[in-house]
Parts: structure tokens; sequence; C-alpha cells
């Protein structure tokens, strides 16, 4: 990793702001995406024909959906 930094192999030695999958999002942005991988996760439940398996993807919906849940302001 501390190669691709490298000045000599086209980068400016700088280490970029967020991660290696783009830029830093917004809260909002996070909860929406959490939200999504929610959604997707509860879809794969409801077909799944393993019951231990199904019951853990519920349970991995629902830690997704707190996530976004905690990342959206609070009201007043």
């Amino acid at each position: 990793m501390t190669h691709s930094l490298a000045p000599t192999r086209g980068g400016s030695g700088k280490i970029a702001a967020g991660n290696d999958r783009g830029s830093l999002k917004s809260p909002p942005d996070r909860a929406a995406h959490y939200r999504d991988y929610a959604a997707q996760i509860r879809s794969l439940a409801k077909n799944e024909q393993n019951a231990a398996l199904r019951e853990r993807l519920v349970k991995i919906a629902h830690e997704h959906k707190a996530l976004a849940k905690e990342l959206m302001p609070k009201r007043g």
C-alpha cells in the first residue's frame, strides 16, 4: 500500500482523505446507504430457506437500519 503513495509511481506521496472505496460521504448519504443495504439483506432473508441463516440476515438488516438511524440528526 505504501508503494502506491510514492511519487515515483504517479502518486503525490500524500494520503488522500477518505478510504479505498471513495471519498467520505455525509451522514445522510451514509444513512441512505445503510438503509439500502438493510432492504437488500431483508430481501435475501425473505427468500432464505435455512432458518438459522434467515434469522442472522434479519439481525444484520436490523443492525444496518439502526446504524442509519444513528447517523440522522436528532430532532429538537
